[in-house]
């Protein structure tokens, strides 16, 4: 395992972070076990002429390098360690002054210090720590023994970086530049902690829709799509309504260590309207979702919907539905079809959020936002589209 460091940031450096001059004084390699790998990342102790302290987080992920700086907070009232080893991912508190759901529990060791570490942080630390969320707050609490610390995370840009340290104009470009892990933990949104000091995002990403710096490749389960009978120019009938099958796409779908595709079809009715049906939603089935496309306004847009996490609360079509799941998805394949986003190569992020009664689904890249939602129908019209019996 490595502990060099993958980054042009150096011991003694001096940056710049909201009005506060750092000097670097140390480098904490931390890591934790996913799926039997270890996984590290790199936290850069700062510390100002005042005594203050924050930490400067890098990791990398399949978009590239991401930073985060942390920094440690006294919540009102405090939360003492019993009361945070109780926290369970789903659980709702406030430590801030606003309301945050627990993505997040786990635990972190310390494998490699140069330098400085925040104060009592030795090789071999273990720490628990969970990460919570909200519509503003990335937060971070980790204990070890009766002591609990509270640390807030603001993102910082490639960019924001380089003009705190003063770095040439190239210096970070190639810190993107790691494999990628692959699994999805890192985009989906998910954040480390170090022990006794702080934690690093996965973005996301929130995957999260919850990737780690690659040491060994991480264990996947790969699912092919199932077979689909449908071609186009077919018509099948749903809700009383033909629908013609217009377009096809084969679609890649990456999560937390799995990749499953699924058959997407475009139905078009004599009205133009159009549905989305999908065959394979569940991985490793043959189970089909129909969803109807939701009009542009009011809709989110890609930046608000990049920074939904698991748990948050989706705004969509009049409904306020928990995000259920967090993805990336690649098209694979094309036939026929007119939408930009059944294009080959395409790459858009998503997630599932349900109601107790609805499912909705929502895609984007930078250049565009599309959402939808389930389509109730017979479950005996799914599968006469499908051929079954």
């Amino acid at each position: 395992m490595s502990f060099a460091n993958p980054t042009p940031i150096r011991l003694r450096m001096l940056g710049a972070f909201f009005g506060l001059r750092y000097r670097v004084v140390g480098r904490v390699v931390l890591g934790m076990e996913v799926a039997g790998q270890t996984y590290c990342w790199n936290e850069f102790n700062l510390k100002t002429t005042e005594g203050d302290f924050a930490t400067l987080v890098f990791e990398t992920d399949e978009q590239g390098a991401h930073w985060r700086l942390f920094m440690m907070f006294q919540p009102d009232p405090a939360i003492t360690a019993g009361e945070a080893a109780r926290k369970r991912v789903g659980d709702y508190l406030n430590l801030r002054g606003g309301a945050v759901r627990v993505t997040l529990v786990d635990e972190s060791r310390v494998y490699h210090i140069e330098g400085e570490a925040p104060e009592g942080v030795e090789v071999g630390d273990v720490a628990r720590y969970f990460n919570a969320e909200g519509a503003s707050d990335k937060i971070v609490v980790s204990w070890t023994g009766d002591e609990a610390e509270c640390y807030f995370g603001k993102d910082l840009s490639n960019a924001a970086v380089k003009s705190a340290f003063n770095l040439d104009s190239h210096a970070l470009d190639a810190c993107g530049n790691v494999q990628p892990l692959q699994d999805g933990r890192a985009s989906m949104a998910r954040w480390i902690a170090a022990a006794g000091g702080c934690l690093a995002f996965v973005i996301a990403l929130a995957a999260l829709s919850s990737y780690r710096n690659k040491q060994q490749p991480i264990a996947l389960t790969r699912m092919k799509a199932p077979t689909s009978t449908l071609s186009l120019g077919r018509t099948v009938k749903f809700s009383g309504e033909m629908w013609q099958v217009r377009g096809h796409s084969l679609v890649e779908v990456a999560q937390v260590g799995r990749r499953y595709e699924q058959h997407e079809y475009d139905l078009t009715a004599a009205d133009g309207s159009r549905l989305l049906f999908v065959v394979g939603f569940t991985p490793g089935t043959r189970s089909a979702v129909l969803f109807s496309p939701l009009a542009a306004h009011p809709a989110l847009s890609p930046e608000q919907a990049g920074a939904l996490r698991v748990g948050d609360i989706a705004e969509i079509d009049g409904c306020a539905a928990p995000v259920r799941e967090l993805f990336q998805c690649t098209v694979r394949q094309t036939e026929g079809g007119e939408s930009d986003a059944s294009t080959t190569g395409t790459v858009l992020y998503g997630f599932i959020a349900q109601t107790n009664s609805t499912l909705f689904l929502a895609r984007w890249n930078r250049a565009r936002m599309e959402s939808y939602r389930q389509k109730t129908v017979p479950p005996q019209e799914i599968a006469a589209a499908l051929g079954h019996k």
